[in-house]
């Protein structure tokens, strides 16, 4: 029942946007994509995969993937190898057709405000490109970044710190009801291939924020982190979080992991506790490498949650791990522990059991549902890794 409902809403939600991200003067108008995706010879199919297409994207249901957007150097070395060998592809025909990089990324209502906001502008590029850009959401600023024209690539740098100054300067918020944070794994690790497809695990954990953020709606925010963390989506009541728009900004760009540390920190800055929880969800595929010696590694969570759980907070891990991580039973027990959800993923397919599950845990976070993920927790003594900070942890009564 659980799984029909929620696939009502995200049915009814990509309804809903349709159409909400067209690429004008862009690689994606100019491809050869007659003909419906099943028919399309599966060697040709696996290498537009490679690239970021889906069955939705490709008969113009779906937002076209960010490769639509980049430069052959901007590719990865896999989806050259995919565009090169698998569609014919070299690098001077496909940057002859982004046209030197001149593209823009609109929303239907920025299409409309376009020629006021040259006007005001008085035809100044670099401010008609901010004042249309601004209409989408910060998150455009990592695509127009990218290109080649100054103004555009002035105007995406200026937008793309924009959501981490806004967050930074808010006040911290007290946790009074249910509070959202998704943290996605921006790592260069993130670009290496699964070894199940010929896509990478930034393939796949987009996938798998495609199916995940419908459910995310209410007062959530968004971060990358490797190296640093980024803010892609500053916390705002009641937004429902773009999915497409997050995955023009989350590009393996940001070196190595900086994960607990920055959890910790980011949480204490950010939040104060009160009668609510916080869930936390992670999109990772590895160790953390860069944080202090106590909590480097997997077991970097257990300081982070002796430090939350003193402060007052309550926790609600949601973990998913893409590839193969030692050690993994660890992040399935904090979930577990917490009355989340994990799930360890090669290839995503929403529909498979173990991702239905997950996406149902997210969807039904309950009171009750939570309980009970705890409670089975509790009863699994033979595999459960147990916590010394365990105890420490609220009644599951919200």
């Amino acid at each position: 029942m659980l799984t029909a409902l929620r696939a009502q809403l995200l049915s009814r939600r990509a309804a809903e946007r349709t159409g909400l991200l067209r690429h004008c003067r862009g690689l994606a108008s100019r491809l050869p994509r007659q003909g419906q995706w099943h028919d399309v010879p599966a060697g040709e199919r696996s290498a537009w995969e490679a690239l970021g297409w889906t069955e939705a994207s490709w008969a113009g249901r779906g937002a076209q993937p960010l490769s639509s957007m980049q430069r052959w150097d901007e590719l990865s070395n896999l989806q050259q190898a995919a565009a090169q060998h698998g569609l014919g592809w070299q690098k001077d025909s496909w940057d002859e057709q982004l046209h030197s990089g001149d593209v823009v990324v609109q929303t239907e209502e920025a299409a409309a405000a376009a020629p006021a906001a040259a006007s005001e502008a008085g035809g100044n590029p670099f401010q008609s490109a901010l004042r249309v850009a601004g209409k989408v959401a910060p998150l455009v600023g990592s695509a127009l970044a990218k290109s080649n024209h100054p103004a555009l690539k002035l105007a995406g740098s200026l937008l793309s710190v924009a959501p981490s100054m806004a967050d930074a300067m808010a006040a911290p918020v007290v946790v009074d009801g249910v509070e959202t944070t998704l943290y996605l794994d921006d790592s260069g690790s993130m670009s290496f291939p699964t070894g199940v497809t010929l896509g990478t695990r930034l393939d796949e954990g987009r996938r798998v924020l495609s199916s995940l953020a419908p459910l995310l709606a209410g007062t959530t925010r968004v971060l990358k982190f490797g190296s640093s963390a980024t803010v892609l989506v500053p916390r705002e009541e009641e937004t429902e979080v773009s999915g497409a728009l997050v995955s023009l900004a989350w590009d393996g760009s940001s070196e190595g992991t900086y994960m607990w540390k920055m959890i910790e920190d980011d949480v204490c800055q950010r939040y104060q506790p009160g009668a609510g929880k916080l869930r936390l969800v992670v999109v990772t595929d590895g160790h953390d490498t860069l944080s202090p010696s106590e909590y480097n590694g997997v077991q970097g969570m257990n300081p982070m949650m002796r430090k939350l759980l003193r402060r007052g907070f309550d926790i609600e891990w949601h973990i998913v791990v893409l590839g193969k991580v030692d050690s993994m039973r660890s992040y399935e027990s904090l979930a577990a522990a917490t009355g989340g959800s994990f799930l360890a993923v090669d290839s995503f397919d929403p529909d498979s059991p173990k991702a239905s599950a997950f996406l149902d845990a997210v969807w039904q976070s309950g009171p009750q549902e939570r309980f009970e993920r705890q409670r089975r927790y509790e009863l699994d003594v033979d595999t459960a890794e147990r916590f010394d900070w365990y105890t420490a942890l609220p009644p599951p009564s919200r």
